[in-house]
């Protein structure tokens, strides 16, 4: 029986979530390390040609996937928001309900689009950000 990677062994004691330093392609530094800025963002891959960003929201594996789900719509609609047209949100789900976020922004929008994730972090985090993508969804889901 193989374990896929994200599939850990259970153990007998406690983990805790810890941020790391890695290695990423220059291209693509700024963007990981703004996205690592929001709590529970778990970076899976980055790549700078194309600029993107593939991580997970919640857990490292996307599980609760709900949490995942709500954070890849609330950063579409903030991005929307901003008229920004050199971001691309992509939610896709992996086996299991393992939902994995893609982010990819033009080559010559990174860093702006950084800034622009590193002030968000900070709003999300000084914020209630569970109410805040609670919010957002119930309004989403009303207009419709």
């Amino acid at each position: 029986m193989s374990n896929s990677s994200l599939e850990r062994p259970k153990m007998e004691h406690e983990e805790v979530s810890v941020k790391v330093n890695a290695w990423v392609d220059r291209g693509v530094a700024s963007l990981v390390q703004a996205l690592n800025e929001f709590p529970q963002v778990y970076t899976l891959q980055s790549c700078e040609g194309p600029a993107e960003v593939t991580f997970t929201y919640g857990t490292e594996d996307g599980l609760p996937w709900a949490e995942s789900v709500k954070f890849a719509l609330w950063l579409a609609n903030e991005f929307a928001e901003r008229r920004e047209e050199a971001t691309c949100v992509t939610l896709t789900c992996q086996r299991r309900f393992r939902f994995h976020i893609r982010l990819q922004v033009e080559p010559d929008a990174v860093a702006r689009v950084a800034a622009e994730l590193r002030a968000m972090a900070y709003r999300f985090t000084e914020s209630a950000p569970r109410q805040r993508m609670a919010d957002f969804c119930t309004d989403a889901h009303d207009s419709n």
